[in-house]
């Protein structure tokens, strides 16, 4: 009984903020959620201007995922289209 009147609490809140954004809300409560949103959306807004910033300047470096040649002996092998040789690090390969 107290997950199902949990569930239905957060029911209720989420319907609020799906009608706070689309403004088919008003009030107090209405107005302070969506300015709470709104902070939120410049804060993030603020956090990728400063990321595309730092990677402009090169103070952030973009790190590649470790895939440094596809093949096209590896993946066939095992039925899967082309593979991917992986490479240590380590003191012998520098």
């Amino acid at each position: 009984m107290a997950i199902s009147r949990f569930r239905k609490t957060l029911s209720q809140i989420e319907e609020f903020a799906v009608d706070v954004f689309y403004d088919r809300r008003r009030g107090k409560r209405a107005f302070a959620l969506g300015l709470f949103l709104y902070g939120l959306s410049l804060i993030f807004g603020f956090l990728a201007r400063l990321r595309f910033f730092l990677y402009k300047k090169r103070i952030l470096k973009d790190q590649p995922l470790g895939c440094l040649q596809e093949t096209d002996f590896e993946g066939p092998a095992l039925g899967l289209p082309g593979g991917c040789r992986w490479q240590s690090h380590g003191r012998g390969n520098r």
